[in-house]
């Protein structure tokens, strides 16, 4: 089992307890939420979702739609299937000592803060992670040198991350063209 596992954990989170519920996740429960760390000891999982696969995200293109519209793309909106990731690995951020793990991701989430996830995640070989991509298939990818440590920090990491992916071929946004 992994010991650095993130999960859907947020303390008093009614979405997440509500996900479990209904999906019948061995050992959740209604009221599951209020114990903290539960519902991440309950579905532990070591990787997460695109969510600029979201419409709710509008593909990354512009501001956020009411949560109200939340929902995927179909396959033929999404210009290069077999280049855009689904899920990706992410590990834990109980360094902050919080109670809050994620099942969403892009490349270098939040790294320019003290945030872990991203970092935890790159556990495959020295620092890469496996992707998962929307036509199904996977592959593994060295993470860029600069994702972890003191240069992950600095203001615009994040985009010069998705940035690398990129030329590697992994796209975040559902409407990416290929770099030529």
């Amino acid at each position: 089992i992994d010991p650095d596992y993130a999960g859907w954990n947020k303390s008093s989170s009614a979405c997440f307890e509500t996900q479990l519920v209904l999906s019948g996740v061995p050992g959740a429960y209604v009221g599951m939420r209020s114990r903290p760390n539960l519902m991440k000891e309950t579905f532990k999982l070591s990787y997460a979702s695109n969510f600029m696969l979201s419409l709710t995200y509008n593909g990354g293109a512009g501001p956020r739609t009411a949560r109200s519209q939340l929902k995927m793309p179909s396959m033929s909106a999404i210009n290069y299937v077999a280049n855009t990731f689904y899920l990706t690995d992410l590990g834990s951020n109980d360094v902050l000592n919080t109670a809050y793990n994620g099942w969403y991701i892009i490349p270098g989430y939040r790294i320019d803060t003290v945030d872990t996830r991203w970092r935890r995640g790159g556990r495959h070989g020295a620092g890469g992670r496996n992707w998962t991509f929307t036509d199904g298939h996977a592959k593994y990818f060295k993470d860029p040198e600069y994702s972890s440590g003191p240069l992950a920090l600095r203001t615009g990491v994040i985009e010069e991350i998705i940035q690398e992916y990129e030329r590697k071929g992994v796209y975040t946004y559902i409407t990416k063209e290929p770099r030529l």
